[in-house]
Parts: structure tokens; C-alpha cells; sequence
């Protein structure tokens, strides 16, 4: 039987990690994949130039399913043969993994659910940066079209508009933290806000209080609830019951 071809895109900020993601893919224990190499610009205000150029390595590639990876990111060895298998055994669109983070700290991280409650409880993303898509969802929801947090945004889509999708609970992708990692130079609450002002509906539950959110994401959706709504009293219903605790959830 012809296994599915799966196309993988690397987006590559800078070249030093970018043959450890590539070794990665070729280690994979699946035969039939392609890859499409993508070298981004550095200024963060070419994001939307960067994703036209990732939708059109997506539009030029072949897979029935399709991927996308930083180059200081890598794979499991597994991860397409078990994406794969999992995507048309479940009969889903789209499924994502847990992920492992190597270099500054090692830990297993357990991916969120995808629903809408994780995603408008939740600061940022409930889910890895990597999945494996079928070539349809992507096509439905026109792949990468935010400006900031673009993964994020893609799943996003994906769920808000009913695709269905499988969690794959195993560590099979990746994560290297490093001193160059982009993020780092970043100012993330300045990306929160235009995120958010572009999906103003993943505000509904965010609250400062939430004990699932570090010190940092605390003080981000503080930040992020005054800059949009003002003071605490204008905050949206949910945040202003979660920082009152006499008073229950209806």
C-alpha cells in the first residue's frame, strides 16, 4: 500500500540549527515525504510577506498532508508515521502532539485541548507550534493569514470552524530552547495586543487570576484586559467574577 505523501516546510530564521532539523526529518520512519526549505527575513514587521511565502511553498508541494517546522526546531523519529496513521485512523483533520523541550531545561510538555474554551481561557496557543494537517483544512481556512502568533491563529481557524482534530499524546515534537530563539526578542504583551485586537473573541475568559498562568502571563492579561477595556469594572463579566471570589460563575 502507497503511503501519503506529507510535505514539510522549514522556516529558517538563521542556518546554525537548520541541519539538525533536517536530520531529524530524514530520520523519520516514514518513506514518503518531501521538503521545502523557506529562509525568512529578520524584521518582524515582514511577518505577513513571510507567510504569503510559506502559503505558496504549501500551494507548490504535493503532500496530502502538510506540516510546518522552525529550523531550531526537530521531529521524533515517529512523528510522521504516527501523525499520519492517527490522522486517518481517527478520521480527523488535523493531529498535534505533545512536545518535549531540549537545551536550556529539558521537560515534557502536555499539550491543551483543542476546544474553544482552551483557546479563549488560555494566553497565546493551547497547542505545539507543529502539527500535521490535511491539505484540505489547510486550503479551507487559507493557511497562515495573522500577522503575529501565525501557528496559533491557524489552529485557531481550524477549531473556530468546526475542523476536528486529534491529541496525540506523546512527546514526538521537539522544542529547543536557546538564547537566539526569536521569541526572546520579542516584546510579547506589544504581539498580545494586536493578536487580540484581531480576535477580540479569544478574550472571553482570560483572567489574571487563573492558576494555571505564570507570574508573567498574570501580569500580561492585566496588561492586556487595561489596555482594551480600562478599568477593572469595564473588564468582560468572566474577569470581573474570577477577581471577585464571594460571587459564583453562573
Amino acid at each position: 500500500m502507497t503511503q501519503p505523501k506529507v510535505s514539510i516546510i522549514v522556516i529558517s530564521h538563521r542556518v546554525e540549527l537548520l541541519k539538525e532539523c533536517l536530520d531529524s526529518i530524514e530520520r523519520q520512519n516514514y518513506m514518503n515525504i518531501e521538503v521545502l526549505v523557506h529562509h525568512t527575513l529578520k524584521d518582524p514587521h515582514t511577518q505577513m510577506i513571510e507567510n504569503g511565502k510559506i502559503n505558496r511553498l504549501v500551494e507548490a508541494s504535493v503532500g496530502e498532508y502538510v506540516s510546518v517546522i522552525c529550523e531550531d526546531d526537530e521531529y521524533e523519529p515517529s512523528f510522521v508515521n504516527k501523525t499520519v496513521d492517527a490522522i486517518e485512523t481517527e478520521k480527523v483533520d488535523m493531529v498535534y502532539t505533545d512536545r518535549i523541550t531540549i537545551g536550556a531545561f529539558v521537560k515534557h510538555m502536555e499539550s491543551g485541548e483543542f476546544t474553544r474554551d482552551a483557546y479563549t481561557s488560555s494566553i497565546g496557543c493551547p497547542l505545539p507550534g507543529t502539527v500535521l494537517v490535511s491539505r484540505d483544512a489547510w486550503e479551507s481556512v487559507q493557511g497562515y493569514t495573522a500577522c503575529v502568533y501565525s501557528d496559533a491563529h491557524f489552529t485557531w481557524k481550524l477549531c473556530k470552524y468546526g475542523m476536528k482534530a486529534y491529541h496525540l499524546r506523546e512527546p514526538l515534537f521537539i522544542y529547543r530552547v536557546h538564547n537566539q530563539n526569536r521569541s526572546n526578542f520579542d516584546n510579547h504583551t506589544n504581539l498580545f495586543k494586536q493578536y487580540y485586537k484581531e480576535n477580540p473573541e479569544l478574550m472571553e475568559k482570560l483572567n489574571p487570576t487563573d492558576p494555571k498562568l505564570s507570574l508573567w502571563q498574570s501580569k500580561t492579561v492585566t496588561e492586556l484586559l487595561n489596555h482594551f477595556y480600562g478599568d477593572k469594572v469595564k473588564w468582560p463579566k468572566y474577569a470581573q467574577l474570577l477577581l471577585e471570589p464571594q460571587k459564583a460563575i453562573q
